[in-house]
């Protein structure tokens, strides 16, 4: 373990206590002395983020995992539909409510899209910023100069850190440590004489929660730093702390309706004290030697009638009840430095249920905040002892910075299991090779690749793992369904129907088989009957419309294409069907209306831009036909298929002939019936030669027209 950067600790607890009186016996100027001790951190303090920043650069290389980030980012709708941002702190509809975390999402999404660079970029700047407030709070508190810079350098480059600054998904982590921070050190300044600084300290806390409510024990952290280090009586600290134990309470009320959706098997109360304490115990060995990290820990199999689940629990009560005996010879920083480790911890420990705990019981993220606390004590206890007294300054220093350099090597080397899902669910596997999620994770990024059989093999495992995880079992189906195996599809689907009546995306799978095998009116019946169970899914409305504007049920279409477009704004296809079925009744104004509004919403969509350009060129209304406008839109529509597409060039033809310019128009369409017939497009070579024979007569194309042929 690394020990301090001099040798020797020489403050006595006369002189801790001097330093650390509450700001009304310290005199009214202790307010700026502790802004100066805060800030004279020296060049190598000042050195400190930057490390951090060169320690954690090489995750800038990493890409989305697939875990939380897809989620999170690249499939959440709140980054892409309008009032997505007022949606994120408005409605339940997020994945966990932490909408300032959602917000800086949704803020870097506007600059970078998917891209995964600026989210890691922004994650390690972030980390950098910590680790400076880390040294300014510790410094704050009055330690050791050599003591804040050691706990700044482990904070910074420890490798336990890299599941929170390397994964993207752990945003909230940052955020939240960096406002707990912020809290922290308002807190002192307040203590110290700045009333001013309570309203800040309040207010950060806040912050804090709404970017991770993991940090709701900060209120236990602050009573510990009052008692320990400020010396404040209990009436103040506790008086003092009620508003932020109001807001704790509103969190954790707000944390258990969301986490009612993850909770799957949690542990029996029974065994959740055992839980808690191999937890701490295991945490404390990984800060100490941080050899066998992985992304998802292997699930324990603790009891109550096991005496080595006992052993933790004993041993960490014979070590508290040897500190509270010590308590008076004990130094200040070390006892707050273990409070503040165990505090952060408290929420993650399993003694209440949340939704993770079905996963692992511990994990490497938990200890962002924990840690340092860990270290504040362990660096301080280490400081004063009669080795590093009579040790050379130099022998010491060496040693520490050994220490950190191989934590360093250690976090290089572990950066790249975040870079994508096969690095990290890979790794995963090495160490837990029973581990749920990591089976799913690799099944669903093979099926994404289109690399079926090694995603139907991850997800027969994931489901030896779990058998009652019946989202993996429509993952496992659909898998089946993209690979044709129709009939292996149908199998799974209906088993999941069966097992799970009140589930409708199986329903919504077992109608598209039906659709598929030519049993039209079956898939619009159980399409309906998955509408029922959930008529918030925008695609199945589509779907369900797409089928009855296939029977002319234009009215009874029109009302699910609207459905799927309020519920969906982004949904291209929704408007499409909606403008066709208003197309068909002859309302070409309304459906030029469902087209804009579409473009607006969807951005520069191929089959609106198609219809859009159709309408305005053959409408028989002349007040909705516009010639030119249809060709720019055409010629758009053209270009972004690269002159590929018939349809497309069969709706140039005809603007083309809206214009006057029949030759361009024969010429076209010529192309298109080419382009259709090479392709096999039947249908569409019938259509374009109906056209052409206009064209060569040199008659424009109208709807009427064309119905009147058919």
């Amino acid at each position: 373990m690394p020990g301090p950067a001099l040798a020797g600790y020489h403050v006595g607890m006369r002189k801790r206590h001097a330093e650390t009186k509450p700001a009304s016996r310290a005199g009214p100027s202790s307010g700026s002395a502790e802004a100066r001790v805060a800030w004279r951190l020296g060049w190598f303090g000042r050195l400190i983020p930057l490390v951090a920043l060169a320690t954690f650069l090489p995750s800038l290389r990493n890409g989305f995992t697939g875990w939380d980030d897809s989620p999170y980012i690249v499939s959440n709708p709140h980054m892409t539909t309008p009032g997505g941002l007022r949606r994120i702190w408005t409605t339940p509809e997020s994945e966990q409510y932490y909408p300032l975390t959602f917000t800086s999402y949704w803020l870097e999404y506007r600059l970078w899209g998917t891209n995964a660079l600026g989210y890691h970029a922004t994650n390690t700047v972030l980390h950098a910023i910590n680790a400076l407030l880390v040294l300014l709070w510790l410094r704050a508190m009055r330690a050791p100069r050599w003591a804040a810079l050691t706990v700044g350098l482990l904070f910074a480059v420890h490798p336990v850190q890299t599941m929170t600054v390397a994964w993207i998904a752990e945003r909230k982590n940052l955020l939240s440590c960096m406002f707990v921070l912020v809290s922290l050190l308002s807190w002192l300044r307040f203590r110290r004489g700045g009333e001013r600084w309570y309203a800040a300290a309040l207010i950060a806390f806040a912050a804090a929660l709404l970017s991770k409510s993991a940090v709701l024990t900060l209120p236990l952290a602050l009573v510990a730093l009052d008692r320990l280090v400020l010396r404040t009586s209990w009436r103040s600290s506790l008086l003092r702390i009620l508003p932020m134990l109001a807001l704790s309470v509103i969190s954790t009320l707000v944390t258990v309706f969301f986490e009612q959706k993850f909770l799957m098997h949690p542990p029996q109360p029974g065994v959740r004290p055992l839980i808690a304490a191999a937890a701490i115990w295991f945490y404390a060995f990984k800060l100490l030697i941080p050899a066998g990290l992985l992304p998802i820990y292997q699930l324990w199999q603790p009891s109550v009638r096991s005496v080595l689940w006992w052993l933790p629990l004993l041993g960490l009560l014979a070590g508290a009840l040897v500190l509270w005996r010590a308590r008076r010879r004990l130094d200040a920083l070390v006892a707050y430095g273990l409070i503040h480790f165990v505090v952060f911890l408290l929420p993650t420990l399993g003694l209440v249920p949340f939704g993770n705990l079905a996963v692992t019981y511990v994990s490497d993220h938990y200890l962002y905040i924990a840690c340092i606390g860990f270290f504040l004590a362990v660096v301080t206890a280490f400081g004063r002892t009669r080795i590093v007294a009579r040790a050379p300054r130099a022998a010491i220093a060496l040693a520490t910075g050994l220490a950190i350099v191989a934590y360093i090597v250690v976090t290089e080397i572990y950066i790249p299991v975040f870079k994508d899902p096969p690095a990290m669910w890979e790794r995963t596997l090495t160490g837990n090779p029973e581990c749920f999620p990591a089976q799913a994770g690799l099944g669903r990024y093979y099926a994404q690749r289109q690399d079926w059989q090694p995603a139907l093999d991850h997800f027969r495992r994931a489901l030896a793992i779990l058998p009652d995880q019946w989202d993996i079992a429509i993952d496992l189906g659909s898998t089946y369904l993209r690979a044709n195996n129709i009939e292996a599809a149908e199998e799974i689907f209906q088993r999941v129907a069966d097992a799970q009546p009140g589930l409708a995306v199986p329903l919504f799978n077992l109608a598209l088989i039906a659709e598929r095998t030519g049993r039209p009116e079956y898939a619009m019946q159980l399409y309906e009957k998955g509408l029922a169970i959930d008529p918030h899914d925008a695609r199945a409305h589509v779907a369900l419309a797409g089928m009855q504007l296939g029977y002319l049920r234009r009215a009874e279409a029109a009302q699910h294409f609207r459905k799927a477009i309020e519920l969906r704004p982004t949904e291209a296809r929704a408007y499409l069907g909606l403008a066709t079925c208003q197309r068909g009744q002859g309302a070409f104004t309304d459906a030029l209306t469902t087209l804009q509004r579409g473009l607006n919403n969807c951005g520069e969509d191929v089959a609106l831009l198609n219809m859009l350009a159709r309408i305005m060129a053959t409408a028989p209304d002349d007040a909705v036909r516009n010639g030119a406008m249809a060709m720019a839109i055409a010629r758009r529509a053209a270009q972004l298929t690269q002159e590929q597409n018939p349809e497309v060039l069969d709706t140039l033809a005809a603007t083309y002939a809206e214009a006057g310019d029949f030759r361009m128009a024969v010429q076209t369409a010529q192309t298109a019936a080419q382009l259709a017939e090479s392709s096999g497009n039947t249908s569409a070579l019938r259509r374009i030669l109906d056209s052409l024979e206009l064209y060569q007569r040199r008659e424009p194309l109208r709807e009427t027209t064309m119905q009147e042929r058919r």
